[in-house]
């Protein structure tokens, strides 16, 4: 789970509790952290758009990051064919 992801969920378990008001700041820097790492590792972000997509691999302009003392991971999405009947028609 991501850390925006886990913010989100404690926003919505604070609504049904009293501390709301704390948990939607904390989402709120968390939103504005990934903006600042989009923004910091931008160069990584098109690297990656530019040696990895391709027909099933897909780096988005919004990548989510993840740093490492190496270097940074950059999200991606891998597209999947979804499994089909033999002899069934892709436009059914």
């Amino acid at each position: 789970m991501t850390r925006l992801e886990e913010l989100a969920r404690r926003v919505v378990d604070a609504w049904r509790g009293f501390d709301l008001p704390n948990a939607l700041l904390d989402l709120q820097r968390g939103v504005e952290e990934v903006d600042r790492m989009r923004e910091v590792y931008a160069d990584e972000i098109q690297a990656a758009q530019i040696d990895c997509n391709c027909d099933v691999v897909q780096v988005d302009n919004d990548a989510f990051i993840s740093e490492t003392d190496e270097g940074v991971w950059v999200s991606a999405w891998v597209f999947v064919s979804a499994p089909r009947d033999e002899g069934e028609d892709l436009d059914s």
